[in-house]
């Protein structure tokens, strides 16, 4: 990949038979996004983290699941798209706070009863997309004042919003 410094988007999107990144990824540094939706990734190289462009990772539960997210090097990731993974109580990173830059977060099309008590931790989240979550019952404490915006669009069990500044 070394003769594409100038990429700047790469979709990877259903490669699934796709197993690692590239070892050379790591050349890309005008690379700002990269979807990995639907693909058979299992790890990220620690390199990846170094890429200072990188904002936008979208789809990449398979990659993270076994390692973390601090493993990942993804500390000035602004953007996370984490849509239909699958994602029950319980299966959310227990280090995401090391997304000390995160702004976006699309967690929409999964199967959370509720968000983790420590998700207040992502001080930077302006934007939340929780849409098609047909188990949320509750929101409150656990969103961080920061948040600007949340899409909770078509909630079939949400009983409970609680404003969190009231805690």
């Amino acid at each position: 990949m070394g003769g594409l410094e100038s990429l700047k988007f790469l979709n990877l999107s259903y490669c699934s038979s796709l197993g690692y990144l590239p070892e050379d990824l790591e050349c890309l540094n005008n690379l700002e996004e990269l979807d990995a939706t639907g693909t058979g990734l299992r790890n990220t190289i620690p390199s990846v983290g170094d890429l200072k462009a990188l904002h936008g990772w979208i789809n990449i539960w398979n990659t993270i699941a076994g390692n973390g997210l601090s493993s990942a090097g993804l500390s000035c990731l602004e953007i996370l798209n984490l849509g239909g993974c699958g994602l029950r109580d319980g299966a959310f990173p227990g280090d995401f706070e090391c997304l000390v830059s995160l702004e976006y977060l699309d967690l929409s099309w999964n199967e959370f009863s509720c968000l983790p008590a420590r998700f207040n931790q992502l001080s930077k989240l302006k934007h939340l997309d929780l849409s098609h979550y047909p188990n949320l019952t509750s929101l409150g404490p656990e969103l961080p004042d920061s948040l600007e915006s949340i899409n909770v669009n078509d909630p079939e069990e949400l009983h409970t919003v609680l404003d969190p500044l009231s805690q």
